[in-house]
């Protein structure tokens, strides 16, 4: 899951599953290359003041294990300084020292709602729209996440086109896909943007599958 990054007194933490074997990560402030990771679980060292941040999360599942989201791709870019602390969850912690009081840093998260159920496949052909829910961590009172632009690819990324978006309010966002007739794959890249110019831009590689009719029978 992408989530639990928290600030405060200039750190931050973020954290991978174990059913992402393989991460590339890079931490950038005020664009300039800060760090790079092949491990999720960091660290990041803030700035004493206002700065601009992008952590560039790529993650990529071995597709032996599940053949849909075989590499999420997540670039979060945001803004961030001192601020008064905030109340955390009991199953927060403010890293590296969990005595000290910390906030929130306003990054943008996003659910999914494919429509394929427990398979992992929707009908090949026609259209088919599907839910993104955009949202700030559990706890954070972040501003309005007001627009998101969507892509789909049917070859695994090589080309993408552009998907009509919808906003349904309170974040969620409707995307309605023109699919192939034929089997294969749909991966979907989103990029959502809040009323304060936090984004996150993520690609799903694989995200979900197309079956044609006589496959299904």
């Amino acid at each position: 899951a992408h989530n639990d990054l928290v600030d405060g007194f200039g750190d931050g933490v973020l954290a991978s599953s174990n059913a992402e074997p393989t991460d590339e990560l890079k931490f950038y402030r005020n664009g300039t290359l800060a760090q790079v990771s092949g491990y999720s679980a960091q660290v990041f060292p803030l700035l004493p003041g206002k700065a601009q941040y992008k952590i560039d999360w790529a993650s990529t599942a071995n597709p032996a294990w599940n053949a849909n989201g075989t590499r999420v791709d997540s670039q979060w870019t945001f803004t961030s300084g001192p601020a008064r602390p905030d109340t955390m969850p009991s199953y927060e912690y403010c890293s590296p020292d969990a005595s000290q009081a910390c906030s929130y840093v306003p990054l943008v998260f996003a659910g999914y709602d494919f429509g394929s159920g427990l398979t992992g496949q929707v009908a090949a052909g026609g259209t088919h729209t599907f839910t993104v829910s955009a949202f700030h961590e559990a706890g954070e009172t972040g501003p309005a996440i007001t627009h998101a632009t969507a892509q789909v690819s049917f070859d695994d990324g090589t080309t993408w086109a552009p998907a009509a978006v919808t906003g349904q309010g309170n974040g969620d966002f409707s995307v309605t896909v023109s699919q192939p007739d034929t089997s294969g794959y749909v991966s979907v890249r989103v990029t959502l943007t809040d009323a304060a110019g936090d984004s996150l831009r993520q690609t799903i590689i694989r995200a979900y599958a197309l079956t044609t009719s006589s496959e299904e029978r």
